[in-house]
Formats: C-alpha cells, structure tokens, sequence
C-alpha cells in the first residue's frame, strides 16, 4: 500500500504531474466487462486505458502502460488511486518502480481523492435521453449487447468525456 501523496490537490501546473486510475463495470449480456482508465489530473483527460473481461492486475497495468507508451511520463510521476487489490499488486508496483513513479492511494474509508477518476466512471454510467426514454449511456448503441458493441460505445465515451466535462472538472 502507499501513502496518500495528492491529499486532494487537484491542481497541478502541467501535464504528466499526477495520473489518477479508477475501474468501473459494464454490464453486457455475456457477463461484466471491466474498464481501468487513467486521466491525467492536469487535462482531465483519459490518457491510457484497458478493457477486460477479467479484474486482475493486469487490467490497471495495461492502462497505465498505455499512458506511459503515448505520453512517456518522467520519473516522480505520482499515480493516485483507490486501494483496490489491482494498485496494491506486486505486478503494478513494479511497473511503477521500473519507471521511478510515487504510488499512491486513498486513506482507507476516504474516496475523496479519487474524484477525478469517479467522475469518469459516472460518466459512462450516466444517461441519456432517447426520445423521452433515458437509458444508460454504454447502452446508447442500438448493438449495445454483447462485449464487442460496449467496447466501441466505451471508446467513444472515453475520446469525448475529456472534452465535453473537462470544464465542468475544474
């Protein structure tokens, strides 16, 4: 386990500071399909990401490689997350020691620090309105069934949460 290194201090001067990872859970009629997301506490923006239909370590260590492939971090990176059995793995704290990042976790009972991160995962369980129905946003694909429609209805969630309520996150 880590210490708590945000202790909510959202704001941060530039990019590649903080990363913050969560994972919620999609309902589909083939079971549940999970989704670890990492945002970049500076843009709010979802910066690596995975999908799987397992919660294992390697869920959470495939975003985060993702993140480290596309924006390639410096060492002293702090990595925030909830104290969930995935971000206390042995497997993802190597990946943050082989890149020389701080790891850091809630206080247990206390998911104020995760906000930024809970915000995404309302988001894809947020609704939207159809004609006078409301129904949840990962189901909006007529599709939205089976693993494969929820992945790319996911994807589409992830490429435009960060602009539309980036705004709304500051």
């Amino acid at each position: 386990m880590f210490e708590n290194k945000l202790n909510r201090q959202f704001d941060v001067e530039f990019p590649n500071q903080v990363y913050i990872g969560d994972i919620t859970y999609i309902w589909t009629r083939e079971g549940w399909l999970y989704l670890a997301g990492v945002i970049d506490l500076f843009s709010r923006k979802v910066v690596g990401w995975s999908m799987s239909s397992r919660m294992k370590a390697r869920l959470v260590c495939d975003a985060l490689r993702i993140a480290i492939w596309q924006l390639q971090p410096q060492a002293e990176l702090i990595v925030h997350s909830d104290r969930g059995s995935q971000y206390a793995s042995r497997q993802y704290r190597r990946l943050l020691k082989i890149h020389g990042f701080i790891g850091s976790m809630n206080h247990a009972d206390y998911c104020f620090d995760n906000a930024v991160a809970e915000s995404f995962s309302a988001a894809l369980s947020g609704s939207k309105s159809t004609g006078g129905t409301t129904i949840p946003v990962i189901q909006h694909s007529k599709l939205c069934c089976s693993i494969f429609p929820c992945f790319i209805t996911a994807i589409d969630c992830i490429h435009t949460w960060g602009t539309k309520t980036r705004i709304n996150m500051r």
